[in-house]
């Protein structure tokens, strides 16, 4: 019991750390040749 839930938080972390490495990509990746 102890270990899924461990996996599932994990992969939640993971998914939400990817989706916040796209904004910051996206976000430079846009404005930075605006600026």
């Amino acid at each position: 019991g102890k270990v899924l839930v461990l996996q599932s938080h994990w992969q939640t972390f993971h998914v939400s750390a990817v989706a916040a490495g796209c904004c910051y990509f996206c976000y430079y990746y846009f404005l930075c040749p605006l600026l």
